[in-house]
């Protein structure tokens, strides 16, 4: 038996379809059961102006363009940088657009056209939760990387109570989460 329930080998089962899908804007599109895919690459707005009262204090503690002081987990502050294109970002990043400005996140894709006929670039959460999550369009963001056949799941809502779908050497699994360690 699969992680996520399913009595079917990952080999044989194909990539999940976006059912109910709905423009959240700046080339994303939300699916039913809570993932979202990137149909295109887009710009976002500019940075924010905000700042917090600890560890950083203000954007330019942060030393470096584009780079802003957020309150993050457990009542501190850090640094987190923000974009507007996915040039702004590392290597293996793109830059997902929110309330709060760009931010880049890890992804293995750029958009649905680097995965192949009928797969998407889709959303996968993290594991670990600390305060430090990248949220947009409703969803704890891990990552984007391609869907596979080999997936047992496409969204969290498919795997059993306390496990989350993510994606492990690419490929979408139901794990447990797991605790913050300080």
């Amino acid at each position: 038996m699969g992680a996520c329930g399913s009595s079917e080998s990952s080999e044989s089962s194909s990539a999940p379809t976006c059912s109910q899908p709905t423009d959240v804007g700046s080339g994303f599109e939300q699916c039913a059961g809570g993932w979202f895919h990137r149909t295109s690459v887009a710009q976002c707005e500019g940075t924010p102006a905000s700042s917090c009262g600890q560890g950083c204090e203000s954007h330019p503690d942060c030393g470096k363009p584009n780079a802003v002081c957020l309150v993050a987990g457990y009542g501190g502050c850090r640094c987190q940088t923000n974009c507007t294109t996915d040039a702004d970002c590392t290597a293996g990043e793109v830059c997902v657009c929110g309330g709060s400005g760009g931010m880049c996140i890890r992804a293995s894709c750029t958009s649905d056209a680097d995965c192949g006929k009928g797969l998407r670039c889709a959303s996968y959460p993290t594991l670990v939760k600390c305060g430090y999550e990248v949220e947009r369009y409703g969803v704890t963001m891990g990552g984007l990387a391609c869907q596979t056949a080999k997936d047992e799941c496409a969204s969290s809502d498919e795997c059993p109570t306390d496990q989350l779908c993510t994606a492990i050497d690419g490929v979408r699994v139901c794990m447990a989460a797991q605790p913050c360690s300080s």
